[in-house]
């Protein structure tokens, strides 16, 4: 019997050793990282970048060519005829990022998170200046107002709803506060909050 077992792990040893030296020396094998996915890039534009580069974009490989870089392919479905891959580049998890979704290779909206801003620490608005905004109000107008640009907590674009695109802009501290927090909808003011200001 142990004679059988002994066989049979070397024939099992054998056959792992043969896969393993075949096929090319693993020019297939595709790092990952700690998620199992391959590493998120390197290649982080700037928000406004972005947005200047995709304004009339259509294709995953007009975007990757202005961006400089291919995205991470982190997801693939394809439902009733229509094929939806999702890209991202940066670490979604931690952030800073950007996620795009393409709708049978055409561009249907993207998401992005901590690319650029103020350092929140030091843009810290007056009490008085908070009174004085209002909803509708362009956030040009907002960041006059405050005095600095506040920082970007979250910024998406979804071209086939009306509201399009929006923004939460961040000024102080949002971990412990002191802090005022903006939601932007095509760059219009629709909402505001603070603590202790």
């Amino acid at each position: 019997m142990k004679s059988i077992i002994r066989m049979w792990l070397l024939c099992a040893s054998s056959v792992v050793v043969l896969c393993g030296c075949g096929g090319g020396g693993g020019d297939d094998t595709v790092a990952t990282d700690e998620s199992g996915l391959p590493p998120a890039s390197s290649c982080l534009p700037t928000t406004e970048a972005l947005g200047n580069r995709v304004q009339g974009m259509n294709t995953y490989a007009e975007v990757a060519a202005h961006m400089g870089c291919e995205g991470r392919l982190v997801g693939d479905v394809t439902t009733s005829g229509h094929t939806v891959r999702t890209y991202d580049w940066g670490r979604v998890e931690s952030g800073p990022y950007v996620q795009m979704e393409f709708r049978t290779d055409q561009l249907h909206g993207w998401t992005s998170k901590g690319l650029y801003g103020a350092d929140p620490a030091t843009c810290l608005p007056t009490r008085a200046a908070v009174d004085r905004l209002a909803v509708d109000m362009d956030i040009l107008d907002v960041n006059a107002i405050i005095g600095c640009r506040g920082q970007t907590v979250s910024f998406t674009v979804n071209y086939a709803s009306a509201d399009g695109l929006q923004s939460v802009e961040a000024w102080g501290n949002v971990t412990s506060g002191p802090y005022l927090m903006a939601t932007f909808k095509k760059n219009l003011l629709v909402a505001f909050s603070t603590q202790r200001l």
